[in-house]
């Protein structure tokens, strides 16, 4: 990955293009971004566009690039391996916490298209009072824009783990069910006492005649083979289905799908937003120490300001007035606030998402996977596709496409000597039709 300055920076290439800096807003993140946060972006940032297998990142390297996704997918590698294909709104932001890249990032199938902004910017930070303290609120508008889209990963992961664990509840317990059921037929549990009692209480609560018909020389032994063969005689298959149940919640302990399908369920929003209350608070305690006054931020006020709006956006520029006009927060306490909030927040996405794929390798084992085949219609699915498809990221448009395409993306590639980007892989598609171009341009005007 080239990124030498004096060549591939937006500003460096287009110049002070208006309709370029305007079309950026069609990436989603930036839609009601400042003028001063378009200028900053076009100084730091430039086009990538990837063919098939080209590389965005390589694992163990260090840049300070964050990319926000304009078009395609990723295929993240480790080693050798193709653990992932993804299409999130913004990938890489571990590098601003001066991290080396944990996977190698190459463009899918239909290529890759990403406006890449270089995070070497905060370390205007750290020069001398002068012109950077000028931009140090774009700087926290920059990051509240990074960090939100980081924290609505964890509303999104949240939005499929019901559907995961469900999928995963129902299939990875049927399957145990299937085997308890195989067993009661051929009379496994005839030298376990506590299993062969559990039989006989069912019995007894629920068929007391059928207790009668099964019950050997020893008052609580029961042949479950016979009581099998009964019940299938009898049409009676709910009652081995309540005692199957009834056997996997006895001996199926922390390994139980029930469990597990607990504990994926556990990582939520409203569990980090507690989570971020604590750390946060601290942050201020420290700062009221140094003589920063203001109220103790409860949590009631901080859970009012950090929430999902309709669209699982967090409105962190609210909640950083909030935190400057109640507590005496200044900008650069509020970047060392959302560094905190976006390190907090990737971890917990990394730590559900473990979880997650942990139920999709556990269902995709299970027999009863076939199911969903069959369910979904199309012979190449699989749950972990599943689990990609169907995430509400807020993905740019058709439309929001073209216009970055012509305002943006190929003016880019073609100072860069590209050329033409029509049907080039990696690249947006081009329009190719002068009325669609006309189109475009009066959207400026």
């Amino acid at each position: 990955m080239t990124t030498d300055p004096t060549t591939q920076y937006l500003g460096n290439i287009l110049g002070d293009d208006h309709e370029a800096k305007l079309a950026v807003r069609e990436i989603p993140p930036f839609k009601n971004c400042s003028h001063a946060l378009l200028g900053l972006v076009f100084k730091y940032g430039r086009i990538f566009a990837l063919r098939e297998g080209e590389e965005l990142t390589r694992e163990g390297e260090f840049d300070q690039w964050v990319f926000f996704m304009i078009a395609g997918r990723l295929a993240v590698f480790v080693g050798e391996e193709r653990v992932d294909t993804i299409a999130s709104s913004l990938v890489g932001e571990r590098c601003i916490f001066g991290e080396h890249r944990k996977a190698t990032l190459r463009a899918a199938e239909e290529g890759m298209t990403a406006l890449g902004v270089d995070m070497a910017l905060l370390d205007a930070l750290e020069m001398p009072h002068g012109g950077s303290r000028e931009l140090t609120p774009v700087y926290v508008e920059l990051l509240s824009i990074i960090t939100g889209e980081i924290v609505r990963r964890i509303a999104e992961l949240e939005y499929n783990q019901i559907e995961i664990t469900y999928r995963y509840r129902t299939n990875v317990a049927a399957e145990k069910i299937a085997d308890i059921i195989s067993n009661l037929m051929n009379n496994s549990y005839e030298d376990d006492p506590n299993l062969n009692f559990l039989v006989y209480r069912s019995l007894a609560k629920h068929d007391p005649v059928m207790l009668s018909k099964c019950t050997e020389h020893h008052k609580y032994r029961i042949d479950t083979r016979k009581m099998y063969a009964h019940c299938v005689a009898g049409g009676n298959h709910r009652l081995i289905h309540l005692i199957a149940e009834s056997i996997l919640s006895l001996v199926d302990g922390e390994g139980s799908a029930a469990e597990l399908g607990r504990e994926a369920e556990a990582p939520s929003f409203h569990h980090f937003s507690g989570l971020l209350w604590q750390k946060i608070a601290a942050l201020y305690e420290g700062m009221a120490e140094a003589g920063v006054k203001g109220r103790k931020i409860t949590e009631y006020g901080w859970r009012n300001h950090f929430k999902l709006s309709d669209h699982l956006h967090v409105t962190l520029d609210d909640l950083c007035g909030w935190l400057i006009s109640e507590y005496g927060f200044a900008h650069l306490d509020l970047i060392v606030g959302l560094m905190i909030i976006l390190k907090e927040a990737s971890d917990y996405t990394a730590e559900i998402n473990a979880r997650i794929k942990k139920m999709i390798v556990d269902l995709s084992q299970t027999r009863f996977v076939k199911e969903l085949e069959l369910a979904s219609e199309a012979p190449d699915f699989n749950v972990a596709q599943y689990y990609h498809n169907t995430r509400p990221e807020e993905m740019i448009s058709y439309f929001s496409s073209k216009i970055l395409n012509v305002h943006l993306v190929e003016p880019y590639l073609k100072q860069l000597g590209a050329g033409a980007t029509a049907g080039r892989e990696g690249a947006a598609p081009g329009t190719g039709a002068e009325d669609e171009q006309a189109l475009l341009d009066s959207l400026f005007e």
